[in-house]
């Protein structure tokens, strides 16, 4: 096996710039672990930004089809000097790594933009990162359920029916095969 890289490095890209993926796979494809945080200036929902623009897009893919995760603070850390904008989450990171990452806001400070702290934590991550870019498809996720448990009745009456119907409800999802899930995933 290759000898690769652990890379942390600080990050800004100025508002009118783009990010075009071939810079992503140059700064993702070339390491085992990778932290890069800062002010990124690509919103999405993905990381609790208010709107999406094209940066933001682009990144979100980016993550979506490469092995990293995007971590943010959950309250906006930015706040524009002028009030027609909302106050935004600007400052992310890229993390790939095998320790659990949270971001947290340091509010309180008179800046534009609030700092921001990154923990790691000993800990292995066992899971996938709930912030993949990755979402279930609920409404295949209900079909998948509806034709699996179509024998099941609509009224049920006893306590003993009810059990019943939870229990195949619990074996339906708990024995999902991974090519099943994967079904169920979208962006």
């Amino acid at each position: 096996m290759e000898n690769r890289e652990r890379i942390t490095t600080a990050v800004y890209k100025p508002p009118n710039s783009a990010i075009e993926p071939n810079d992503l796979d140059l700064l993702t494809n070339h390491n085992d672990w990778l932290i890069a945080a800062g002010d990124f200036n690509s919103k999405h929902p993905m990381w609790h930004s208010y709107s999406t623009n094209r940066a933001g897009r682009t990144l979100f893919k980016h993550a979506h089809l490469n092995d990293y995760s995007i971590v943010a603070p959950d309250t906006p850390a930015y706040f524009p000097p002028n009030t027609r904008y909302r106050p935004d989450v600007l400052d992310i990171a890229i993390v790939r790594t095998p320790l659990q990452v949270r971001i947290t806001n340091l509010a309180g400070l008179s800046s534009e933009h609030n700092p921001i702290i990154m923990e790691l934590t000993s800990s292995a991550i066992t899971t996938p990162s709930p912030n993949s870019g990755r979402y279930i498809n609920w409404r295949k996720f209900t079909n998948y359920l509806s034709q699996d448990l179509s024998d099941t009745s609509q009224n049920l009456n006893t306590t003993a029916e009810i059990e019943e119907t939870i229990s195949k409800l619990t074996n339906t999802v708990t024995n999902m095969s991974s090519s099943t899930m994967m079904t169920l995933i979208s962006i």
